[in-house]
């Protein structure tokens, strides 16, 4: 009897994952002052393994994305659920057009977020009434 097959399918079950999560974006608001745009910005579907390092690593790539941009952070800050698989950011940008600021911003989410990957939509961060 051979029982090499049952345990090459075993090892190869255990090492690759069948399902992999992505994150989403659940919430962004987008109010004006005088100095910049603040992005309320709400992720779910974070795994417990990333939540440790998601904050810095959307912290860096957003800063990144927005210095590619010509845009200033004016500041951050990001938290995750303790209980619960959600992140929040809170930014505010300045420089360029509302719609340039959100494109940096998500750019800069999408690298932090790398394989695992991140789902978003524009029109689900509305920038109607946001002068430009």
């Amino acid at each position: 009897m051979k029982f090499t097959a049952p345990a090459t399918l075993l090892a190869a079950s255990v090492l690759s994952p069948l399902v992999s999560a992505t994150a989403y974006l659940s919430y962004c608001q987008v109010s004006h002052s005088s100095n910049g745009n603040d992005f309320l910005i709400k992720v779910q579907s974070i795994p417990d393994v990333s939540k440790s390092s998601i904050c810095g690593s959307s912290d860096r790539q957003i800063r990144s994305s927005a210095k590619g941009w010509s845009i200033n952070v004016k500041y951050l800050t990001c938290d995750t659920g303790k209980t619960t698989p959600d992140m929040q950011i809170l930014v505010k940008l300045d420089k360029q057009s509302p719609s340039t600021q959100r494109t940096a911003l998500f750019n800069g989410l999408q690298a932090a977020f790398g394989s695992q990957g991140f789902n978003w939509n524009a029109n689900q961060c509305n920038l109607a009434g946001i002068p430009t």
